[in-house]
């Protein structure tokens, strides 16, 4: 998988601009605050439909501008003020469409904070590694938070008015489909990891592999569909007067989290920072991996001033995979990079939204 050429309008700091990128490394240079992570973004924003800096939509359009326009490959996503809307393959889509059509794997400073950081992280983390490769997998998760926002209404008013309870099973009944589903897969892809990461890990850790565990309060013996179907039925029915008690469901995926062990010491609540970065760059490398074997092709690896946070036994790892698939990689100078890996790469001058390149215009 790759994007041959970007098409950018009123994005950020870029007015006007159109990169045709090469399907080796690209290599956008410059120094900060000139506009490199923007265009980062933009590619990861056209694969994901959202901004991994959390900015909001309207942020995105150029300042004073009263619209914004993305475009690679079938998808194009235009932006206004209150409104966002997506095209695949010249025709309306919705969110859901558009999420895979152009598979990327994010390496960021800000992905450092990963394993130390609160659960949610790594739920967002593991949600979209598998919206990306399985389309129905987000339609289940979709489905599973709109149940849970219902289910979570009906358990504040049977809290603070007394009735509804009655409503509460077949809601139940919609939280165990979708939910059940979600743990299956979520353990099954963690699997697929830990297995990538077993192979990977003893070269960033000098030798010892680190472990991924999916942590779950619904364990079951039986990891099936039907195994975690019967398991979070046990686990509602155990936490229902908790849940009153709470107006919150309490049990669920949207409770869950994961962890990296090295010599079963968690990595996030004891790992040196040294250590937690090269875990994560594991986490990434594997995720390439698992989109390789599950769907053929390898995503678009997109590295944003990453360089600068490893130690140069971990660069020169990382730098082994940069021409194993399209690679876009952001750094402030091309001091960083063997001479060996700038001869296979397009190097893009970034300064002040302006490109300078072979194929920028």
């Amino acid at each position: 998988m790759q994007i041959d050429r970007l098409e950018l309008t009123n994005f950020r700091n870029f007015p006007k601009l159109g990169l045709n990128l090469s399907s080796g490394l690209n290599l956008l240079i410059g120094p900060n605050a000139q506009g490199k992570t923007n265009l980062l973004e933009a590619l990861h924003y056209l694969s994901t439909t959202r901004s991994f800096r959390g900015s909001r939509d309207g942020d995105l359009i150029g300042f004073d501008q009263p619209f914004a326009r993305l475009a690679a490959e079938q998808v194009e996503i235009a932006l206004q003020p209150g409104e966002k809307t997506l095209k695949l393959r010249g025709k309306l889509s919705r969110a859901a469409e558009v999420l895979g059509e152009l598979r990327s794997v994010l390496f960021s400073p800000e992905d450092m904070v990963l394993l130390s950081g609160p659960p949610q992280g790594r739920r967002a983390f593991l949600d979209q590694l598998i919206s990306l490769i399985d389309r129905k997998y987000l339609l289940t998760l979709i489905s599973y938070h709109k149940t849970l926002k219902q289910r979570n209404r009906l358990l504040w008013q049977i809290r603070e008015f007394g009735r509804g309870q009655d409503e509460l099973a077949s809601w139940d009944e919609l939280l165990l489909r979708d939910g059940a589903q979600l743990l299956f897969r979520r353990s099954e892809v963690v699997a697929k990891l830990q297995g990538e990461l077993a192979e990977i890990s003893p070269s960033l850790f000098d030798g010892p592999t680190a472990k991924l565990k999916y942590l779950t309060k619904v364990s079951s013996a039986e990891p099936t569909v039907r195994g975690f179907t019967a398991a979070l039925g046990r686990s509602l029915s155990d936490t229902r007067e908790a849940e009153i008690k709470a107006a919150t469901s309490l049990t669920g995926p949207h409770r869950d989290d994961f962890e990296v062990t090295l010599s079963t010491h968690n990595l996030g609540r004891f790992g040196s920072r040294g250590q937690q970065r090269a875990a994560i760059l594991g986490l990434k490398l594997a995720e390439v991996s698992l989109n390789e074997s599950e769907l053929g092709s390898r995503p678009i690896l997109l590295l944003d001033d990453v360089l600068s946070e490893l130690d140069e036994a971990h660069q020169a790892r990382l730098l082994q995979e940069v021409t194993k698939q399209q690679t876009v990689l952001s750094a402030t100078s091309t001091d960083l990079f063997p001479k060996a890996v700038l001869a296979q790469a397009t190097v893009f001058k970034i300064s002040r939204g302006q490109v300078e390149g072979p194929d920028a215009f």
